[in-house]
């Protein structure tokens, strides 16, 4: 059982968790109640990585006619088509690392730090690569998975290719709000289809 929580039963076949009241906690609670369900988001996490994987080995996100993998994630699990895509990319690179899997899986390492990890890794390099890592922060570690995998040049073009900058021009002429993205914006009320 989880540090200050109880499991509550519920007739959906669901277990939900009501925990502690952490206003009245004292730091040292709060300190393993971060602790605890730290590694429970991880662990979680890394059996959602599981579950992915075999979902795109099973195609069943082609059965129930999402475009990809990323977009069925995005809708099954009700989350940012980004944490879908960063969700599928690392369950996908995980298929090869079995160290890094069963680190993710016991709660040692979080879904960044696996992400990072996991663009650097191989099989034989990724038990050190996580010793290092944990000693590192989040933003450096990804600096470090940067530089060892840049990007290629046509990951350049294309990324160059989908850049744009947008201009609201208010009913006056006069510009109004301004906006620039690296992916376009897509509206069905405008000849190109661009906002």
């Amino acid at each position: 059982m989880v540090f200050g929580c109880e499991p509550l039963d519920f007739p959906s076949d669901r277990t939900y968790v009501r925990c502690m009241d952490w206003s009245q906690a004292t730091a040292d609670e709060i300190d393993r109640g971060f602790d605890q369900f730290g590694g429970l988001t991880a662990a979680g996490t890394a059996e959602l990585c599981s579950l992915i994987q075999a979902a795109d080995v099973a195609q069943t996100w082609m059965s129930d006619g999402a475009r990809s993998l990323s977009d069925w994630v995005c809708v099954r699990l009700r989350v940012r088509p980004d944490t879908a895509r960063q969700l599928v990319r690392v369950a996908k690179r995980l298929c090869d690392l079995p160290v890094l899997s069963e680190r993710f899986a016991s709660g040692d390492l979080s879904l960044d730090q696996v992400d990072a990890i996991s663009r650097m890794a191989t099989p034989d390099t990724e038990a050190g690569l996580i010793e290092e890592a944990l000693g590192l922060s989040n933003a450096l570690l990804d600096r470090k998975a940067r530089r060892a995998n840049p990007p290629s040049v046509s990951d350049e073009k294309g990324a160059h290719r989908v850049r744009a900058l947008w201009i609201q021009r208010q009913l006056d002429g006069s510009s109004g709000k301004t906006d620039c993205s690296s992916t376009p914006r897509r509206t069905g009320n405008r000849g190109n289809g661009y906002s």
